[in-house]
């Protein structure tokens, strides 16, 4: 009767190693899937949190996408601004003192702020505009469009938005089909049923803000560049012009300093403090505007030269415009006439309505700054203060939105060359003298 006791002691042991086996393992396995379980809801919650905050399908309304990219504004630091050097003892004329003038200072600038969420037919916004003042940046560039059936229609109005390009094919007087380029006002229109509807700022508005904000803790100068995106219209560029001038009338410059007739370089800065300095990209065919308009910032401008920067070519190791060094060495330094700003494209990106900012992008400024450009163009929506870009940018302007340049960059004007009085009986000249027909002939 022993044997099979034994037998039976051995198979319960068996049984007992097999269930401690099974246990065990069906222990480790719902540990393992518990596991991975909580992994996947964390990574799906992650993932459903980058898609809620960068997806525009998942934003309910134009407020929710703007208050995301907003974000990016709340870390700029302000730039407390620093007392500023505004004369100078010139040694060319026994160091009397010269005023400092506009040329001699580089100025904080933001591109297309009003964009906050990216450059691609994105949403519109003066909340932006509102904090890169506050904060102290000194120069701010806007498109101007028209809102209305035509450029020449009665009822058009001068308005701020981002303009883009498109293709049509339309039938000419002659009916046959051309294709035409067009400018429009770009938005995003309809993302998953959500319409983001308004194109446009109304320009007085952005004006009122300016008049608000800029000076608040300011006495710098602030520049307004207008980059009109319509054709030469007079109508519309009166608009612009009674806008300002019903808005802002004390804070334009002197009139002497209209209708360009001195360059914006050479204007003291004393003269230019509490100011508001009018740019545009092409000069005014209205004489209102024409007369308020203190400089125009294109290529070929002899009051600011504008260097347009390629997003190619921002990625070289030494960004700079070709033939920008030249520039900068002669005609800014030894004839003292030209301010530089270089302002650098980005590229156009479709997915910007799924992935906010995705078509913004900066670079590195540092060597625009060695070779004295006044006016840098900075994309601050999205500024990231550990970015080795934004770190450079906001170390050059760490004493405000406004810093004297180093000495090596200032026009110092120098004395006229003393004129030689000629000397009658030393210096002279044969002159000839021939008579009619060669009757005479000869040599004085």
């Amino acid at each position: 009767m022993e044997a099979p006791t034994n037998s039976t002691n051995k198979f319960m042991q068996v049984l007992n190693i097999i269930k401690n086996f099974i246990i065990v393992n069906l222990f480790i396995f719902i540990i393992v899937g518990i596991t991975i379980f909580i992994i996947g809801m964390m990574e799906g919650g992650k993932a459903a949190l980058r898609q809620t905050e960068y997806n525009a399908k998942c934003f309910p309304n134009k407020e929710t996408r703007l208050d995301f990219c907003m974000k990016n504004f709340s870390d700029i630091p302000d730039l407390e601004q620093q007392p500023l050097k505004e004369t100078y003892n010139n040694i060319f004329y026994n160091n009397p003192v010269f005023p400092h003038a506009l040329r001699d200072y580089f100025y904080a600038a933001s591109y297309k702020s009003y964009l906050p969420c990216g450059n691609t037919n994105d949403i519109v916004s003066i909340e932006p505009l509102q904090q890169i003042i506050k904060k102290g940046i000194r120069v701010i560039n806007l498109d101007i469009f028209y809102d209305g059936e035509g450029p020449f229609e009665p009822q058009s109005k001068i308005v701020v938005g981002n303009v883009i390009e498109e293709t049509i094919t339309a039938p000419d007087s002659n009916n046959v089909m051309q294709t035409y380029t067009i400018k429009k006002l770009s938005t995003i229109e309809e993302c998953d049923n959500q319409w983001f509807g308004q194109k446009y700022l109304e320009f007085i508005d952005c004006l009122n803000l300016i008049k608000s904000e800029a000076w608040v803790k300011y006495d710098t100068p602030f520049f307004l560049y207008l980059n009109m995106e319509f054709e030469p219209n007079t109508r519309l560029e009166y608009q612009i012009f009674s806008q300002i001038v019903n808005t802002m009338p004390k804070r334009l410059l002197d009139k002497f300093y209209g209708f360009q007739r001195v360059n914006i370089g050479a204007v003291p800065y004393k003269r230019a403090k509490n100011k508001l300095i009018i740019i545009t990209n092409r000069k005014p065919i209205n004489n209102f505007l024409d007369e308020i308009t203190n400089s125009v910032m294109s290529p070929l401008s002899v009051g600011i030269k504008l260097y347009t920067l390629s997003p190619a070519a921002a990625k070289l190791g030494d960004p700079l415009p070709e033939g920008l060094d030249p520039v900068i060495s002669q005609a800014r330094i030894n004839t003292g006439q030209n301010m530089v700003a270089v302002i650098k494209t980005n590229p156009e990106n479709k997915n910007n309505i799924f992935n906010p900012k995705i078509d913004i992008e900066n670079y590195d400024t540092a060597p625009n700054f060695e070779r004295g450009v006044s006016i840098t163009f900075f994309n601050f929506q999205i500024f990231d203060k550990n970015d080795e870009n934004c770190k450079k940018y906001m170390t050059k302007f760490k004493n405000g939105g406004v810093v004297l340049k180093p000495e090596s960059y200032w026009y110092i004007p120098k004395p006229p060359e003393p004129r030689q009085e000629r000397n009658k009986q030393m210096d002279y000249n044969n002159v000839s003298v021939q008579g009619l027909g060669g009757f005479m002939d000869f040599n004085i």
